[in-house]
């Protein structure tokens, strides 16, 4: 049995009552059977029928809402949320999809404080609370967004995007952190080698001053143009020496790499230096994805 039959025979209803007394409701109970058969279009022109009927409802305004934001039209749905607040400003879900309209917008501090209102109208509105979340997870306020799912958590503990949500942050918090770690030792690395090679350097050229002045002169303006390269973050990554190999965590680089000589080791901190990139490049390919997992989910509460 076709699963839209039956909305089609509330449709059919619908329609047959509004030929003969239109009222709002009437046309709002429509323009939701169509949402639910993903008629959006025609949804949106019954919601815009039922408001000529009745201004003041605040349900033909939000329903209207729901249908632009299944539109992706989220500057138009975030103007019908505002009407329905000006008209019910206890309206919480209106509060809600906001927020999420926001999200969409990327005006994610001023979604946090819509959320933060829907909160206060409602303290157990889960949506609230797990879209705030999302809002956080955009500004990189990854605390707050923790606390914010944690408190879904609490109101809807069966919920399992949530508790899946919390476990990816969680990886996502651990991994930024081992990624700011391995950049200051890298840093470290880089410096620890540009000592390395000036000490030699310059032992080099003290002991060949007594021959030639002018040789132990070219000596010291390599040790420093060695060194400043050693130190420098645009490094060639084509230079890198591959037969090295070395690790990304630079706290297990073999130490006995620096016996080759210093000017090898100029080429070694090449390899040091690129895995980093291509690790932040991943880093944030990750993140996007993450994001947008999160910020998806907002459009699956538009219907409640």
């Amino acid at each position: 049995m076709d699963e839209t039959k039956p909305l089609e025979d509330a449709l059919a209803r619908y329609e047959e009552m509004i030929q003969h007394t239109p009222t709002a409701s009437v046309c709002g109970d429509k323009g939701k059977t169509l949402l639910d058969l993903k008629r959006y279009e025609e949804a949106l022109l019954t919601f815009e029928h039922a408001i000529e009927l009745d201004p003041n409802l605040p349900l033909a305004h939000y329903d209207k809402g729901v249908a632009f934001a299944h539109l992706q039209r989220n500057e138009e749905a975030l103007l019908a949320y505002e009407q329905v607040i000006q008209q019910d400003p206890n309206y919480v879900r209106a509060y809600v999809n906001k927020g999420g309209a926001l999200i969409h917008l990327k005006r994610y501090e001023e979604a946090v404080l819509a959320f933060e209102q829907a909160i206060q109208q409602d303290p157990t509105s889960t949506n609230a609370y797990k879209y705030k979340g999302v809002a956080l997870g955009h500004l990189e306020r990854y605390n707050d967004a923790m606390d914010a799912y944690n408190k879904t958590l609490q109101l809807a503990p069966t919920d399992k995007s949530v508790s899946e949500t919390i476990d990816k942050l969680k990886l996502y918090q651990e991994r930024l952190l081992n990624r700011k770690v391995n950049r200051i030792y890298a840093e470290l690395w880089r410096v620890y080698y540009a000592i390395l090679i000036v000490a030699s350097g310059f032992t080099m050229a003290l002991l060949s001053f007594r021959l030639s002045p002018l040789f132990a002169l070219g000596i010291a303006i390599l040790t420093i143009g060695a060194a400043l390269l050693c130190c420098s973050k645009h490094f060639d990554q084509e230079n890198g020496d591959s037969k090295y190999n070395l690790p990304v965590n630079p706290n297990i680089i073999n130490v006995g790499i620096h016996r080759r000589g210093p000017w090898r080791v100029v080429r070694a901190r090449a390899r040091l230096h690129c895995q980093p990139q291509l690790d932040r490049l991943h880093f944030q390919h990750r993140r996007q994805q993450f994001l947008a997992t999160l910020e998806a989910q907002w459009l699956d509460a538009c219907q409640t």
